[in-house]
């Protein structure tokens, strides 16, 4: 599942999005998820992070998936580590290169569709 923040999303944004996103499906929180900021220019502090880790709470238990952030900005490769604490069942990786984090997933085919315009 791709999730895409472009420019300036606030941390209530990302958190009622998160909310949608999870109560959309019965397994929407099994499947990996991809986030796109390669756009984003945003800022969302830790208390929206602690607020996204509540929303996510109550799937834990029966998530075995992984997140891969694509992102220029570095400080995502600390931050992975903090959200594999906060949203268990879920491992976390960053990567600056789309195609890279699409290899992470096995799904380099959907490199076409995700460029950057």
């Amino acid at each position: 599942m791709v999730v895409r923040l472009h420019g300036d999303v606030t941390g209530p944004d990302f958190v009622e999005g998160l909310a949608r996103l999870l109560g959309s499906g019965p397994d929407v929180a099994r499947r990996d998820f991809l986030y796109d900021l390669r756009r984003y220019t945003g800022s969302i502090d830790h208390v929206a992070f602690r607020d996204a880790a509540a929303v996510y709470a109550p799937y834990a238990p029966d998530v075995r998936a992984r997140s891969v952030i694509v992102s220029p900005d570095q400080g995502f490769a600390l931050l992975c580590r903090v959200f594999d604490l906060l949203f268990p069942g879920r491992t976390h990786a960053h990567f600056f290169l789309m195609e890279e984090a699409l290899l992470s997933l096995g799904a380099a085919d959907l490199a076409p569709r995700l460029r950057v315009a």
